[in-house]
């Protein structure tokens, strides 16, 4: 059965933690070089200004992707849901995504892909239904990670999603 939009769901947001180590670092490094070089400049070398330049220009896209990389921001490239003959793709980077939760079942698998690297993630809830005289909604609450391949998965949930899967957010860091 294929998984309804309107059906329950869980919210997933990314952290390449990796990435972000990594840029931080390439920051210092080129900061570093930008200071000798401008201190050269200050010396008389005056031909050296197009690398101060350069640099400063690299030093504000890695401060931007340090800024997207905190924020979350990623480009989730596609999720496949184990049993599921479909996948889902998203065009855009995001920094939540909504990730629907299977209502036949208490249990979801996620096959996601990200870049070139593909990871999974488990996860378990409560399922309810409600039979109203027009209309059977399903429900999932108290989600609980069972497994991942991820560096660490942190569930983010207050008194609200304790009740509905809808509003739980895994943050998840790799």
């Amino acid at each position: 059965m294929a998984f309804s939009e309107f059906g329950p769901q869980v919210n997933l947001a990314f952290f390449d933690i990796d990435s972000l180590n990594k840029a931080q670092a390439e920051i210092i490094l080129l900061t570093d070089s930008l200071q000798r070089v401008n201190e050269r400049i200050q010396n008389g070398e005056t031909g050296l200004q197009p690398i101060a330049d350069q640099l400063q220009i690299e030093i504000a896209e890695l401060e931007q992707a340090v800024q997207d990389l905190q924020a979350g921001r990623t480009r989730v490239d596609q999720v496949m849901a184990e049993g599921s003959a479909g996948t889902i793709s998203f065009m855009d980077s995001a920094t939540l995504f909504p990730f629907p939760l299977n209502p036949m079942a208490d249990q979801s698998v996620f096959f996601i892909t990200i870049g070139e690297d593909q990871d999974t993630i488990g996860v378990m809830y409560e399922r309810r239904v409600w039979d109203t005289l027009d209309v059977v909604r399903i429900d999932a609450k108290n989600i609980q990670v069972m497994f991942h391949s991820y560096d660490s998965v942190k569930v983010i949930c207050d008194s609200v999603c304790l009740e509905s899967s809808n509003e739980t957010i895994l943050e998840i860091y790799f």
